[in-house]
């Protein structure tokens, strides 16, 4: 896999943090998920996220996705990440790991706003991933599939 198209996998990753799958995601009644329930549970939501930015990739990974196809690419990222955070957030973690949590949606979120900040080709051209923050603190919560 080149640069690009792993740095578009590790962004892949990162939107995996928000997108979806609300159903069952714990909280009824201001009762905390389990932490082996929220990681499943967490892990699982930033799979799907993930698995809906690689169908979208553009068939040509040459290269950072350039013009409308690029645009779109983009805007898939953007919506499936906040979908990934947004999912992420609704859910009700444990009270041992809710700091790291909520510092892994806050961190997930100013990237967020960054990327809607930030044209498709100037954000594809960076060379450090955004996610960085984001990964290290799902790394320690046991959330593979929300770090790239």
């Amino acid at each position: 896999m080149g640069r690009s198209r792993t740095f578009l996998a590790a962004l892949a990753c990162a939107a995996a943090v928000a997108a979806g799958g609300l159903a069952g995601c714990g909280g009824g009644d201001d009762a905390s998920l389990s932490r082996e329930e929220f990681v499943a549970q967490a892990n699982q939501i930033c799979a799907d996220g993930t698995a809906r930015i690689e169908a979208a990739v553009p068939a040509d990974t040459s290269g950072p996705p350039s013009g409308a196809g690029g645009e779109r690419f983009y805007e898939t990222i953007v919506d499936e990440t906040q979908g990934t955070v947004d999912g992420i957030a609704a859910l009700e973690p444990p009270d041992e790991i809710r700091a790291d949590v909520d510092a892994m949606v806050a961190a997930a979120r100013e990237v967020l706003s960054e990327m809607r900040a930030t044209p498709a080709g100037e954000f594809f051209q960076r060379n450090e991933d955004p996610f960085d923050e984001v990964n290290v603190v799902a790394t320690r919560l046991g959330l593979p599939a929300c770090a790239s």
